[in-house]
C-alpha cells in the first residue's frame, strides 16, 4: 500500500506566531503542495485500480496534540524547548518550526496506527 503524507497544515494560529516574516510564503507552499499531493494521488488511483492509496493527515496530528497539550505531557502548545528553561520533554516545538523528539514519537505512533488500519486520520478526497 502506498503511503502518501500531508505536510503540517500551517494554519495553525500558534505556528503564525512564531514564525514571522516567511509565513505567508511558507503557508502557501504547504497549501501548494496539499492541494497537488491529492491530485496526484488521486490520478495515481486511476491508474492502478488495484492499489490502495491512502493519505496519511501528520497535520491532524498536530492539530489534536496543539488543541489539548496538557494531555499528551507538553506543557503547553507554544513553548520552544532552544529559546526557554524548560525539558525538551515538555515541549512540543525545538524552534520555532521544528518539533521534538516526543512530537515525533507521537506522530510515528499515529502513523503506525494508520498503516495498521485502525487509524483514523485518513483524509477525506
Amino acid at each position: 500500500m502506498p503511503l502518501i503524507s500531508l505536510f503540517i497544515p500551517l494554519y495553525v494560529k500558534d505556528i503564525a506566531l512564531t514564525i514571522g516574516n516567511g509565513w505567508t510564503s511558507l503557508r502557501t507552499r504547504v497549501q501548494t503542495w496539499n492541494s497537488k499531493l491529492h491530485e496526484h494521488a488521486q490520478t495515481f488511483r486511476d491508474d492502478h485500480p488495484d492499489a490502495n492509496v491512502r493519505i496519511f493527515d501528520a497535520g491532524g496530528v498536530f492539530s489534536k496534540v496543539l488543541d489539548d497539550p496538557k494531555k499528551y505531557g507538553f506543557k503547553d502548545s507554544l513553548t520552544q524547548y532552544m529559546l526557554s528553561e524548560a525539558v525538551e520533554e515538555e515541549c512540543i516545538w525545538y524552534d520555532e518550526l521544528h518539533p521534538t523528539s516526543k512530537m515525533y514519537k507521537i506522530v510515528a505512533g499515529e502513523l503506525a496506527e494508520f498503516l495498521m488500519g485502525q487509524g483514523t486520520l485518513d483524509v477525506e478526497e
